[in-house]
């Protein structure tokens, strides 16, 4: 897995430029881990909810709702099992491009930057390379990252102005870092399903 510490000081601006980086990126089979750090100017989420069947899991965060203008785009988590097993939601409403689209690669990226407890995910699909999610909880003193261990499956219901997004791992590995970027441990998990239920669409022409 590369390095999540080393990446950390990207920010918001994978959300901007993320789908113009997949465009560059060779092909891969392998699944790669790019996990920038969190900022809490980063997005503008209205409601981050965690609903989980482990105690520990059980409190929600919530942020201060947003006054921007536009149409939310919400983030659905569902974990079968591991130590974070359990539904998390997450939306943001915004103004930067949360779902963005290359017509003429069919690429979709879609990118959250929010509070904890679930405050990054990433995902990407192309017709040029296996489809990627990346997911990290930052609630508790070592962070937790996951990415996936096996196949990833992808959907897109494109609308024009709206779209369904739908990434799904059946296997999952997760790592637990310090404050310092240090691998402080490892976690499994099992079946991981992501659907980005997108407000508004941005287009690469």
């Amino acid at each position: 897995m590369t390095s999540l510490w080393a990446l950390r000081r990207i920010g918001v601006a994978v959300m901007v430029v993320g789908l113009a980086a997949v465009a560059c990126s060779p092909a891969s089979s392998s699944p790669a881990v790019s996990v920038p750090g969190t900022t809490a100017a980063s997005a503008a989420p209205v409601e981050t909810s965690a609903t989980s069947p482990a105690a520990s899991d059980a409190t929600t965060s919530a942020a201060p709702p947003s006054t921007s203008a536009g149409s939310g785009t919400t983030f659905t988590l569902v974990l079968a099992d591991g130590p974070r097993a359990g539904t998390y939601e997450v939306t943001d409403t915004g103004q930067l491009p949360v779902c963005q689209n290359d017509p003429a690669r069919e690429a979709w990226t879609a990118t959250w930057l929010g509070p904890p407890p679930l405050s990054f995910i990433d995902s990407q699909a192309a017709n040029d390379r296996d489809p990627r999610f990346l997911f990290k909880f930052t609630d508790e003193p070592d962070e937790l990252a996951f990415s996936p261990s096996g196949e990833v499956t992808f959907t897109a219901d494109d609308r024009g102005d709206t779209a369904t997004l739908t990434w799904v791992s059946e296997t999952n590995d997760g790592s637990y870092f310090d404050s310092q970027g240090n691998k402080t441990g490892s976690a499994e998990m099992g079946r991981a399903e992501l659907t980005i239920e997108c407000g508004s669409v941005f287009r690469f022409s």
